[in-house]
């Protein structure tokens, strides 16, 4: 699996956000963790307190189609 985002781009841990499981920043978290990586930068960015989209929110289909091109 290749990651969604890179390195230097903190991942979110709030698992109450309703639109985690479509935010590359939250799925990275998962990925991170599956691989073993430990070492990178973790945010709880509130999505879940926002109406609509959270202002961090990264599309997770539209990161993964542009690095499959």
């Amino acid at each position: 699996m290749k990651d969604l985002i890179h390195n230097d781009i903190s991942r979110c841990n709030d698992y109450k956000c309703p639109t985690g499981a479509f935010c590359a920043r939250f799925r990275q978290l998962r990925f991170d963790k599956e691989n073993g990586n430990t070492q990178m930068s973790v945010t709880d960015f509130k999505g879940r307190e926002k109406k609509g989209l959270c202002d961090y929110f990264l599309n997770a289909d539209v990161l993964a189609s542009q690095h499959e091109a």
